[in-house]
């Protein structure tokens, strides 16, 4: 990554102060403004980074043979994340590791080389918009997620002094499961050959763990609960759970990479998604460019989509941490977000738009006289963003084998008209 600070804070300047007051408290949490950091990271190419943690029980779903289920949990009531451990003599585990769909290459921190660790030369540099930084090198070890255990290829990033063995409290890594093209971009970068090192997803593939590379996303809001008890089984990789379809899936292509503001091309999980309540109509258009980010937690429009949706909701106002809120007497009027993938169209009335007082409490936020919503606008970024609490809503298939993109309803997404 050879983007500068300077640059991207010149990119970023009028969301980047909201952020590091979200980060300046030690236990805070990342109070989903992390959109602001994933905003920076589709700039800049970095990963979104969120700190502190809540840890809670979770139980294992048995492996299977084609397909497995992961155990996740919630981080900050923002993203879903996992336990990795790493090595075989003296395994080391990592606490609080996000599953990104933004990323390609999976890494942790702090890491210090076990007796089985195969070290490289390929250098792991990633840098992000509040400044901090994951820089270190690429190793080879045999990492256990849950039930799978698996040889993977993951940067090692060291610790400071005073702080080389893992916090329980703080994000241990990240899982890159984005496309295999993300993580040659990083280890191209770094001194390394494109496919020499095959991400999380392709060495499952390689393992014969999985046959296929396909991901099935089908979260629940509980799933994106820090006070949540257990997993509820929201992930499969290599195939889809059937179990949970209430729909038939509709698929959409994978969009070719998308290019961003250094000139540079970056193959996401892109979809074609018109809004057309937000006046997003054409499918061929920059505007209808989405990516499918499980490490994003908002719904991300461009400006002017953004600001046609809201333009309805009286008194709507971006407030702490970025997150746009208004007065709870407005809350009838927030307008439906519906979107069109693959020919077919999806509702998401206006009251699935609104957090819970709950939800919105649990970030900090001031509920008594505020409503908030998950929508927000992409300050200046040709792109939508599909986050978390969008995923919680439908089904969704990130499928690299065929290079398509499929949506489909579950007993959590709202009632569709006829």
């Amino acid at each position: 990554m050879t983007c500068s600070i300077a640059l991207l804070q010149s990119l970023l300047r009028p969301i980047l102060l909201v952020h590091r007051n979200c980060i300046q408290k030690q236990h805070v949490k990342m109070q989903i403004a992390l959109q602001l950091l994933v905003a920076a990271a589709y700039v800049a190419d970095a990963s979104v980074i969120k700190l502190r943690a809540h840890q809670h029980r979770h139980h294992h779903r048995h492996h299977l043979v084609t397909d497995t289920f992961l155990p996740t949990r919630s981080f900050q009531d923002s993203s879903f994340y996992v336990n990795l451990t790493v090595g075989t003599t003296h395994p080391v585990t990592y606490e609080n590791v996000m599953l990104d769909s933004g990323s390609g290459p999976t890494w942790v921190r702090p890491y210090k080389p076990g007796p089985s660790a195969v070290a490289s030369n390929v250098l792991l540099a990633e840098i992000f918009a509040d400044g901090t930084s994951a820089i270190g090198n690429f190793y080879t070890d045999q990492v256990a997620v849950g039930d799978v255990h698996l040889k993977l290829a993951f940067g090692g990033i060291p610790g400071q002094k005073g702080h080389e063995s893992p916090d329980p409290s703080a994000q241990g890594g990240i899982i890159g499961i984005g496309p295999q093209s993300l993580q040659d971009d990083v280890v191209t970068d770094g001194g390394g050959k494109a496919g020499q090192y095959p991400n999380f997803m392709g060495s499952l593939v390689k393992a014969g763990l999985i046959k296929r590379n396909v991901i099935g996303l089908g979260f629940s809001m509980a799933d994106l609960w820090d006070a949540s008890p257990v997993d509820k089984g929201g992930i499969v990789l290599g195939g889809i759970d059937t179990s949970v379809l209430k729909s038939e899936v509709t698929y959409s292509p994978h969009l070719p990479p998308w290019i961003n503001a250094l000139k540079q091309s970056r193959n996401y999980w892109g979809v074609s998604m018109q809004f057309p309540t937000a006046g997003s109509t054409s499918a061929t258009s920059k505007d209808a460019y989405t990516v499918i980010d499980t490490g994003t937690t908002l719904t991300t429009l461009r400006d002017a989509n953004f600001l046609k949706w809201a333009d309805p909701i009286p008194g709507m106002a971006s407030g702490k941490f970025g997150i746009y809120g208004f007065p709870k007497s407005s809350i009838p009027l927030v307008p439906a977000l519906d979107f069109i993938v693959g020919g077919k169209r999806f509702s998401v009335p206006g009251k699935e738009l609104i957090m819970s007082d709950e939800y919105a409490a649990a970030q900090g936020l001031d509920t008594k006289s505020l409503a908030y919503t998950h929508v927000t606008n992409a300050g200046g970024l040709d792109l939508n963003i599909f986050g978390a609490i969008m995923l919680t809503k439908f089904y969704v298939v990130l499928d690299d084998e065929e290079k398509r993109i499929g949506f489909a309803l579950t007993a959590h997404s709202p009632a569709q008209s006829a």
